[in-house]
């Protein structure tokens, strides 16, 4: 049991109007989470855990299951103290980078992790405003803001096409993956449908990454992936090449309703992807047909059958089409990231995101994990000030270094002083 794809389902099946099945999966999740507010990353049926890494997306998808259920009107009880505020402090303590994303075998500053989190604060902040713990939504404001502020400079190259992973929170990256992981932005509101940069980075998905296959298109997850049997239809050992997806075709799909486009082609696209029983494959085989190892053109190869994050796609794919409308927009998230007036939100810095770069004009907010007061010096500490930390109420304190007036090319440094005594070593950051 994935908790990614246990969100999918559920959701799918809620927009399909099984609510009883959704709060199920629900309270399921509820039982799984850990008293750190994470979950593992899968577990066996009886809630044993298997793998045991940490993929961010999986902590805030349930928090976006907790706010669909509130929004159909389906909840019996309040999550957000006992399921929805644990899990929004991990991911402000633990991102924004994530040890895994969606796709389980490499780390970073990925698009589509960022999106689920930075929907999932929002969602937590909303919660958190109404059970009247304002500190708390304003802080959970604040690490969203920042993070949706830094998806584009994390996450996609100078000519601005999205990339699957960013890994350096100072640097702008200048290679990548090519993948359509920054459509998970579009899905949640925080981007618009016809952003350029979408755009851009769509035509280099549709370049690298497409297949044209007899039921229609599919896409592969990224360049270079090597989940899939190889050229010759050997089983996948560890290596091989990766195949079309068509979870990608539903999100794909979705993405071209967005923009007006008729979608109704890519549900039967979808459909004629399916197999024996209609069960719709993690992947299909899009090399020559191999009739000695059972692999034909188009249809689902040797992966996992039925995915039952394939059939929620489609599932969410028809509710799209049937309301005319995008369940998964997160409307707090949009009103605030696509239809405001554009945000400049200071840079937050924390013991596991360490930066060492800040832009011009803004301040930097230093995230502690107890309490204490931040020491801070403008010029190499020949003086300095200090400021105490405010305590957010999530388990973190919060103070404001006002370097918002330095010009480019100025560094300067702090230092955190506990009640236990001090932190043992200056921080240094460089104005850009």
């Amino acid at each position: 049991m994935w908790p990614r794809d246990l969100c999918r389902i559920a959701t799918a099946l809620l927009d399909a109007g099984d609510s009883d099945a959704a709060l199920r999966a629900f309270r399921h999740l509820q039982s799984q989470q850990r008293t750190d507010g994470g979950w593992h990353q899968n577990w066996t049926l009886d809630g044993t855990p298997h793998w045991q890494s940490t993929e961010l997306d999986q902590i805030a998808l349930p928090i976006l299951l907790a706010w669909r259920l509130g929004v159909a009107g389906c909840l019996d009880h309040d999550p957000y103290p006992i399921m929805v505020r644990p899990a929004a402090q991990f991911i402000i303590r633990e991102g924004p980078l994530t040890t895994l994303d969606r796709w389980e075998d490499a780390g970073g500053l990925s698009p589509s992790t960022l999106a689920a989190c930075i929907a999932a604060l929002i969602v937590a902040a909303e919660f958190a405003h109404d059970a009247g713990e304002h500190v708390a939504a304003n802080h959970l404001r604040a690490v969203a803001d920042y993070w949706n502020d830094r998806v584009e400079a994390w996450c996609s190259l100078p000519s601005g096409q999205y990339i699957r992973l960013g890994s350096d929170p100072d640097r702008r990256p200048t290679e990548g993956s090519t993948a359509p992981e920054f459509l998970e932005l579009v899905r949640y509101g925080l981007r618009r449908p016809k952003d350029d940069r979408v755009l851009r980075s769509l035509q280099g998905v549709d370049t690298s990454l497409k297949v044209s296959l007899p039921a229609g298109p599919s896409w592969r997850r990224y360049v270079s992936d090597q989940y899939g049997e190889h050229e010759d239809g050997a089983p996948w050992d560890g290596s091989g090449r990766g195949r079309a997806w068509p979870v990608l075709t539903g999100e794909r799909a979705r993405h071209f309703f967005s923009m007006g486009l008729p979608a109704a082609e890519l549900v039967r696209t979808l459909e004629g992807f399916a197999g024996p029983g209609l069960a719709l494959a993690e992947q299909l085989w899009d090399g020559p047909d191999i009739p000695s190892r059972g692999l034909q053109f188009g249809r689902p190869n040797g992966s996992a059958c039925p995915l039952g994050w394939a059939h929620a796609e489609y599932l969410e794919l028809l509710v799209t089409i049937a309301l005319a409308g995008f369940p998964d927009i997160i409307m707090p998230a949009r009103r605030r990231y696509t239809e405001g007036t554009a945000l400049e939100p200071a840079f937050m810095w924390s013991h596991r995101h360490q930066i060492a770069r800040i832009a011009a004009g803004r301040h930097l907010r230093v995230q502690l994990p107890r309490p204490g007061a931040v020491h801070y010096t403008f010029d190499n500490w020949k003086s300095h000030e200090e400021i105490d930390a405010v305590d957010t109420t999530l388990g973190l304190w919060v103070a404001e270094v006002p370097c918002h007036k330095l010009p480019s090319g100025t560094e300067f440094s702090f230092t955190a002083h506990y009640m236990t005594g001090w932190e043992g070593k200056n921080f240094s950051l460089t104005v850009v």
